[in-house]
């Protein structure tokens, strides 16, 4: 509470009611004469327009009501949602609420009209006719056909419908099913037939018929030319009509012309007709244009041409052949002789004539004889043909082979040798002109085998009497049998022994092993791999490894001869030479040298030191030398079958040699270790050369007295502090060669 109060609306009163937006202030004051000032802004909220409209809709529509954007809704369906959506007639209320929580209400009344009621009924007819669909008087219409009349006709099968509008602008639907039933199809064809035939029209199974010949039929039977229609009635009710045009064609008039007698085994007779292109039929008849007696047969037989023209008409015409009878001949059995001349033994039917047929190379004694004698030329086989004619003329043949037979020609093939393992190849032998043949044999082996070119295996008995003979024998029947021998000759195999020393040093010394040799020169003959031939009947060969030597083959001018001979050589080892030494290089300030006996399986040791002394045979020698140079050293070693080995060793002694080489000099010219230069004693063929690190050469000399000062070739220009590399190089007393590479520091 304050004293006073002062508004900007002049009132005095400690509160004020106001109803505008405006900026107001109040000036207070207490009891102490103090003052103080504040203000208020008052902002006044309009009040939330709902908006509502009252609206007409048809039965079964739905409406949206919505009064615009709020933050609550109260209806007065209970719903609490900006939008409701209705479909009765009612009064329909709602309260909103703004965000400045300001609150008002509206309302809409909502009608529902009835909807239009159109009518259709389901209809049929037959096709080719029409209904008339009125569904009833309505403001406008909308059919399936897109029409908008307000009634169709409609010709089709479907189901139609419309959706009619009255005029509260509501909408509702009506349809129809419309059957229209196919009217029936009659089937005739216009025909022509031939000349005497007769045809059978149908029309189809329906309900009822009516030709325009009075029949009520479904089938009519025609055989005059003309026009014939029916109409026809099918279980709908529904009619059609179809006709049908009749022509009658002429037939043709085929001709064949006649065919004379003919004999059973004449060739075909081609048949001549006209008009052309018809079918033959009857015993005999061929490839639909010829006459073949032999499948006829003897008699007289029916041939009918039937001839079918562009109409499809056939006639046909008729002819008679007469197939005579054929003789038959018999020229005699298939036979074989011997020689050159045969007589024929053939055969023919009474009162008929015959000739026998002239061949090349044949001659007969009576041409017209059925028993005439021939003769040919060569050997070989032919074939006489007999022919003989009948009482109508009609010939016929048969034939006779006969084959003219040459005597066999026989050879067993030329002599032969073998050895007594051999099988004999009987396949050097000429036969000819054979029917059978067999081989014999004077000895008792046997023949191995069916052909002719077979094989013969000598019996033990063969080969100790030396020789056999075998006889090939061959008959061509009818002729006699012919033989020829061939005389075998059986060789003993060859013989070898063996013989030489009982033992060998092995890998060292050679020894000799001898053979000799029994049978014909020369001689082949195979010592384990070693293979060797020789004229004489004693040979020869070196060998120097121990081992069973065997003789596994031997072959002579005639036979062979395996595993014959062997011996069995000692190999005995041979010593292994090896020795060391306590140096292999020495100089002359001490020139003594101890050897070590390192040799294995030796008994007996000889030292040979290479300098002209005496000869060592004590197994660790001491030997002292006389002067420098270098010295072949050489160990002989033998074991107690005196098979030996040797070894021998370099050493090399020295002339007194000595080197040094600096590592560092100080060419500042105070007058110590101002030069760089090595030191050394028993050396020749000095070179040095100083080097950069980049391998430049600074200096160079061959005089081992002029050392290098620091300067480049010694000429007064100085080179810089560092290091440098050098090389010396020199032979010493003895000719070796030594070389010194390394690095020497320049300090200044």
């Amino acid at each position: 509470d304050f004293s006073t109060y002062l508004w900007s609306t002049t009132d005095t009163t400690s509160s004020i009611t106001v109803s505008t937006n405006e900026l107001f202030f109040v000036t207070v004051s207490n009891e102490e004469g103090c003052f103080q000032t504040d203000s208020i802004t008052i902002i006044v909220n309009s009040l939330p327009i709902p908006v509502l409209n009252d609206t007409t809709i048809c039965d079964g529509d739905i409406i949206a009501l919505n009064p615009g954007v709020y933050s609550e809704y109260s209806w007065n369906t209970t719903e609490t949602s900006n939008s409701i959506f209705v479909n009765e007639a009612n009064t329909y209320s709602v309260t909103v609420t703004d965000e400045n929580g300001c609150v008002s209400d509206t309302s809409a009344i909502v009608s529902v009209n009835n909807l239009p009621t159109p009518i259709l009924s389901d209809v049929q007819f037959c096709q080719g006719d029409s209904a008339l669909l009125y569904p009833g008087s309505f403001v406008s219409y909308n059919w399936s056909n897109i029409s908008a009349d307000s009634a169709i006709y409609v010709t089709s099968s479907d189901n139609y419908y419309v959706t009619v509008t009255d005029t509260n602008n509501c909408q509702n639907q009506a349809s129809a099913m419309v059957i229209a039933f196919t009217i029936p199809n009659p089937q005739l064809q216009d025909e022509e037939i031939c000349e005497g035939e007769n045809t059978v029209l149908n029309s189809g199974i329906f309900s009822d018929y009516s030709w325009n010949t009075g029949a009520t039929t479904q089938m009519l039977n025609v055989t005059d030319a003309g026009v014939y229609s029916i109409t026809v009635t099918d279980g709908n009710g529904c009619q059609n009509t179809a006709e049908s045009t009749i022509s009658i064609n002429a037939l043709p008039n085929p001709q064949i012309t006649q065919i004379s007698e003919q004999c059973l085994n004449a060739d075909l007779s081609d048949f001549e007709s006209f008009p052309i292109g018809g079918i033959f039929t009857g015993n005999g008849v061929v490839n639909n244009s010829q006459f073949n007696p032999i499948k006829a047969g003897v008699g007289s037989h029916e041939i009918t041409y039937t001839f079918i023209d562009n109409n499809n008409c056939s006639n046909t015409d008729t002819i008679y052949v007469e197939v005579n009878p054929i003789p038959y001949p018999f020229a005699g059995d298939d036979e074989t002789v011997c020689g050159l001349s045969y007589n024929l033994n053939g055969a023919i039917n009474v009162d008929v004539f015959c000739v026998w047929d002239n061949i090349a190379g044949a001659s007969f004694n009576n041409i017209q004889n059925p028993h005439a004698i021939v003769n040919v030329e060569d050997y070989g086989i032919y074939n006489f043909t007999l022919k003989e004619t009948n009482s109508h003329g009609c010939t016929n043949i048969d034939d006779v082979s006969i084959s003219f037979n040459e005597g066999s020609l026989a050879f067993a093939g030329n002599d032969m040798q073998i050895c007594p393992d051999d099988t004999i190849i009987l396949a050097e032998l000429t036969a000819n002109n054979y029917q059978t043949f067999n081989w014999e044999t004077s000895g008792s082996g046997d023949f191995l085998g069916n052909d002719i070119n077979c094989f013969y295996a000598p019996s033990t008995n063969d080969i100790e009497n030396g020789s056999i003979v075998l006889t090939l024998n061959l008959e061509n029947s009818p002729c006699p049998i012919v033989s020829d021998d061939m005389l075998i000759t059986i060789n003993p195999k060859p013989t070898v022994t063996i013989n030489g020393d009982e033992s060998v040093c092995e890998h060292n010394v050679e020894s000799v092993l001898f053979l000799d040799f029994t049978g014909t020169p020369p001689f082949i003959y195979q010592v384990n791999d070693l293979i060797q031939t020789t004229n004489n009947f004693t040979d020869s060969f070196n060998i120097n490894k121990g081992g069973v030597y065997n003789v596994v083959e031997i072959n002579d001018a005639n036979c062979n001869d395996n595993n014959v001979s062997s011996i069995e050589v000692i190999g005995r080892p041979i010593p292994i030479a090896d020795f060391s030494a306590t140096n292999y290089e020495i100089d002359m300030h001490d020139p003594v040298i101890t050897f070590y006996n390192q040799s294995q399986l030796a008994n007996s040791f000889e030292w040979n030191f290479g300098d002209n002394q005496i000869d060592s045979m004590i197994y660790h020698p001491v030997h002292e030398y006389d002067s420098a140079g270098t010295y072949i050293v050489t160990l002989f070693v033998e074991t107690e079958y005196g098979c030996i080995d040797s070894l021998s060793r370099e050493v090399y002694i020295n002339p007194v040699f000595y080197y040094y080489v600096p590592d560092a000099f100080t060419p500042d010219r105070d007058g110590l270790n101002e030069t760089f230069i090595g030191k050394g004693e028993g050396y020749i063929d000095f070179q040095m050369s100083i080097y950069t690190k980049w391998g430049e050469i600074i200096y160079q000399t061959d005089n081992d007295l002029e050392a290098w000062n620091g300067q480049y070739n010694n000429t007064g220009t100085e080179v810089p502090s560092g290091v440098y590399f050098y090389k010396i190089s020199f032979n010493d007393e003895g000719g070796k060669l030594h070389n010194y590479l390394g690095e020497v520091s320049l300090i200044r």
